[in-house]
């Protein structure tokens, strides 16, 4: 069962599908939409599993962008938060602050075996 466990944590390497659909669907529950790039899945020497990057960002009033970090956080799956940017959006007619920040975040997902290529 321990094993079954563990490898519900990885993300599958060649098709994230259900990783992906996870952070859509915490955006949209959230109230925003999320622009996304996934990396490769590589083993880096010295580390136990492979991973794959993703970098995702959006723009969001704040209180949207915490409620969808603390769903990131509490992801059912093995992941490092590697790089999290954000600042706030000030309006150009007002110079003032709407409320609405930017954001960016990088971030390891480790992933289930790369399988060999044949």
């Amino acid at each position: 069962a321990n094993l079954a466990q563990l490898d519900a944590l990885l993300v599958h390497p060649e098709t994230p599908i259900a990783f992906i659909e996870f952070l859509e669907k915490i955006a949209r529950e959230s109230n925003f939409t999320l622009d996304m790039t996934p990396g490769n899945a590589k083993k880096f020497k010295g580390e136990r599993w492979p991973s794959m990057t993703f970098h995702i960002s959006s723009e969001t009033p704040y209180p949207n962008f915490l409620s969808f970090f603390k769903k990131l956080e509490n992801a059912p799956y093995l992941m490092e938060l590697n790089n999290v940017s954000l600042s706030k959006i000030v309006s150009r007619e007002e110079n003032a602050a709407t409320g609405i920040v930017d954001f960016s975040v990088f971030m390891k997902v480790y992933t289930s075996p790369i399988p060999k290529k044949q």
